[in-house]
Order: C-alpha cells, then sequence, then structure tokens
C-alpha cells in the first residue's frame, strides 16, 4: 500500500535481469518490502523502452532491448 512515507535505501541490485511476459530485459533495483507486490517498474524503465499502457485493455507496448516493439498483455490475479 501506498502510503507516502520516505524510507531508507540500505540494499539494490544492479543490472537484475528478468523477463515481462516473455520479454527478457534488465533494470536496477532497491530492495523494499512491497508486501503482496513482486516487484515495481520505476519511471527510469518505462522512460527509456518508451512505455504505453493500456489500462483498460491490461497491456503496455514498450521497445524491448534489440528497439523492436512489443505489447505485453498484463493479467492480474485479485
Amino acid at each position: 500500500m501506498v502510503i507516502g512515507t520516505k524510507k531508507i535505501i540500505h540494499h539494490w541490485v544492479r543490472a537484475c535481469a528478468f523477463e515481462l511476459n516473455g520479454m527478457p530485459t534488465t533494470t536496477h533495483l532497491y530492495v523494499l518490502p512491497l508486501g503482496s507486490y513482486n516487484m515495481l517498474l520505476g519511471m527510469d524503465w518505462l522512460y527509456l523502452h518508451r512505455t504505453k499502457m493500456d489500462c483498460f485493455g491490461k497491456a503496455i507496448e514498450c521497445v524491448d532491448d534489440s528497439g523492436e516493439s512489443v505489447v505485453t498483455l498484463l493479467f492480474f490475479i485479485s
């Protein structure tokens, strides 16, 4: 839950490799207790990959590390 408080970062992972629905990529991660979230992508990654979000369609369009446009469908379990 986002409550607007500031946290001191003690640990981070440089160039952490991960897959976003099959699209391999990397980002720097700050280790925080996020509760039910596994990972949050920050504005730096979203900007670098020219991300466009379709909240209603639960999809994102972004550019992968090789410069190709990729559309990824997101599925949420509630």
